[in-house]
């Protein structure tokens, strides 16, 4: 056998040129270059002994072509059952399997010749520095070697619009292969570079013009909906119309194209109760604005009209920000969109509520008829409102709403389990409360997991920091914490559809709280919000552990996990720190990482297991077993 060194991938000889040896004390034919084999299985790891007892490894076989000189000419010659070695340097022939075959092999001081059966001469191999050898120039015995031309402004778009600089430079590097490029200039500007790289004019922190001052001088409108959930009557919009002094009102609609009408009606609303017309309305470019009927109206009436921009929401605030009122506020507005009879207002109302108010509570419906039975609805009525916001989607209940919802002993389940959390992992002491320095707000932060079919999955309850209130310098330096991005998700869900991998999910419970605060990050916390310990006003919480919405929580957290994934055997991606991989021989397992929810998948179920089972006895952690929905992604 050669010397290992000069079998090493690493060396001169390797890196320039691709070479084979016709070695008589190889037992199998070895090829480090996997683009040369037709076809290709891979194997677990096979060890390879070198001379000087250097150790290469095989991980899979196929079969080559090569190409035998015989003096002038070369002959194509097919090697079966040579072994896959990546971290050799050369290729090496077995002259024994050549013997194998029938053919005689002669070797003298000249060269090594190699003859068939009937004695033809098919080979002769010159001896070089006292082996025998054939060097080529780097190339891919494939399909690939037929190269194809393409104008610069063909290969920027195949390459992802990378600029054309780039796309020459790998060219001529040689880093993309198969590839010429035609000698034309460019045409100019790629119109999809242009529109992606388009940016707009940051929106404006200031009034344009002074805010109106009389009644009906302008009047903000937009139609918010559909409605996840219709109302009693079969409603699932409302347009809502806001005056000057921000006095507002709002129609519920079946459909958008009833907000001409509406409108008509708030006009003479306002003519009739006010004495005023109006003169301006504001809104976007919703097409129900934007009939020819619309637009009649307004011309006999003498009203102008201003339209924002389009896509454009902020330059129509008024209205919006009515949106975000009405819509994650509990409050009598709600009560009435749930009957959907009658309209509602901010500070004003036009139409009033019918005498008998229909109630629907999470469990059975009730029916009440006539004010006195209204009043002791109120309670239901209030359990009701709880329950349908606990359902909008991204909304997050206050502990004083939970309280009045029926399912008040499960949030208090919760919120028993996280204190017991937070005292199981010693994550505070109790201290007297020391003058003059920054305590950093609490709160209790709600919120019910779903599955992906919109069934209750957990009730999750956090104790957490009021960030905001924490001062740089003093209570926190770094912050930055990198997760998963949703690109790599992607990507990873469809390799693994590809390939037919298993993909399971896995939340930490209490992350954050594995982590501990350096010696100079001294964090006072107030005690949790109506869960106090001893006297609040007297006393307050030294963290020694990180807690959830400290802004360097997730920092924490994130490189703790890092030093337990690398005990593991898992390296972190460079084009996403997200990313977790280790290799077990062919194996490979990917985990990714967002905040405390973590994915894993690979080409070994067993491995995942394995790998799951370890990183349960260094965190608790609930395993969810088959990924269903990730980050609101839903996998099928």
């Amino acid at each position: 056998m050669f010397d290992g060194a000069f079998l090493a991938k690493d060396s001169a000889l390797g890196r320039e040129l691709e070479t084979e040896l016709y070695d008589s004390g190889a037992t199998r034919h070895m090829s480090p270059y996997q683009h040369r084999f037709i076809d290709f299985e891979a194997i677990a790891p096979k060890p390879i002994g070198a001379a000087d007892n250097r150790t290469f490894k095989a991980v899979g076989k196929g079969s080559m072509y090569i190409d035998v000189p015989n003096r002038e000419t070369t002959r194509c010659a097919l090697l079966k059952d040579v072994l896959y070695a990546p971290d050799m340097g050369v290729t090496l022939i077995s002259m024994s399997h050549i013997a194998a075959t029938g053919c005689k092999v002669n070797f003298d001081c000249y060269g090594c010749k190699i003859l068939d059966e009937s004695g033809t001469l098919i080979g002769e191999i010159p001896v070089a520095d006292g082996l025998y050898r054939v060097q080529h120039t780097k190339s891919f015995d494939y399909a690939g070697r037929v190269k194809d031309v393409f104008t610069i402004d063909e290969l920027h778009r195949l390459m992802g619009h990378i600029s054309h600089d780039a796309a020459r430079d790998l060219v001529r590097k040689g880093l993309v292969l198969g590839v010429m490029i035609e000698d034309s200039p460019s045409s100019g500007v790629c119109a999809a570079c242009e529109a992606a790289k388009t940016t707009r004019k940051p929106i404006q922190r200031y009034r344009e013009g002074e805010r109106t001052a009389a009644v009906g001088d302008e009047v903000h409108s937009d139609v918010w909906g559909p409605a996840p959930v219709k109302t009693l009557g079969g409603r699932r919009y409302y347009v809502s119309f806001t005056d000057h002094s921000r006095w507002t009102v709002t129609y519920l609609m079946r459909t958008k194209d009833e907000d001409f009408r509406h409108y008509q009606s708030f006009v003479a609303l306002m003519k009739a109760h006010h004495g005023a017309a109006v003169k301006l309305r504001h809104s976007d470019q919703g097409g129900e604005y934007l009939s020819n009927e619309f637009n009649t109206y307004l011309a006999e009436q003498g009203m102008k009209r201003r339209l924002t921009v389009h896509d454009t929401p902020e330059y129509n605030g008024v209205a919006e920000r009515l949106n975000c009122t009405l819509i994650t506020k509990p409050s009598d507005h709600v009560r009435r969109l749930l009957e959907g009879e009658g309209t509602a207002g901010g500070r004003g109302s036009a139409g009033a509520l019918p005498k008998g108010l229909r109630v629907m509570h999470p469990v059975e419906e009730m029916e009440t008829a006539g004010l006195a039975e209204v009043e002791n609805a109120v309670h239901s009525e209030e359990l009701a409102m709880a329950a349908v916001m606990g359902d909008a989607e991204g909304l997050q209940p206050s502990l004083e709403e939970v309280r009045k919802r029926p399912d008040w002993p499960k949030w208090l389940a919760a919120i028993n389990a996280e204190l017991e959390s937070l005292k199981t992992n010693d994550t505070w002491t109790v201290v007297e409360r020391p003058p003059g320095v920054n305590v950093v707000g609490s709160k209790w932060v709600l919120r019910i997991k779903k599955d992906a079919s919109g069934a209750i999955d957990k009730y999750k309850a956090h104790l957490v920091a009021q960030e905001y209130t924490q001062i740089h310098g003093i209570n926190y330096f770094e912050t930055f914490a990198p997760v998963a991005k949703i690109a790599s998700l992607r990507l990873l869900l469809a390799i693994t559809a590809r390939n037919g991998w298993a993909v399971e999910s896995f939340d930490f419970n209490s992350a954050y709280l594995n982590s501990s605060l350096d010696e100079d990050e001294v964090i006072y916390l107030e005690q949790p919000p109506q869960f106090p310990i001893k006297d609040p006003k007297a006393y307050v919480l030294h963290l020694k552990k990180v807690l959830y919405s400290l802004k360097q929580g997730g920092r924490k957290w994130y490189k703790h996990l890092c030093i337990a994934l690398a005990d593991l055997g898992f390296k972190r991606t460079e084009a996403d720190f997200g990313v977790f991989y280790a290799r077990n021989g062919p194996d490979l397992t990917v985990l990714t990482i967002h905040v405390d929810d973590c994915t894993i998948t690979g080409s070994s179920k067993t491995l995942i297991s394995t790998y799951k089972c370890k990183l349960g006895e260094k965190y608790p952690l609930t395993d969810l077993g088959p990924v269903s929905w990730l980050l609101g992604i839903k996998i099928l």
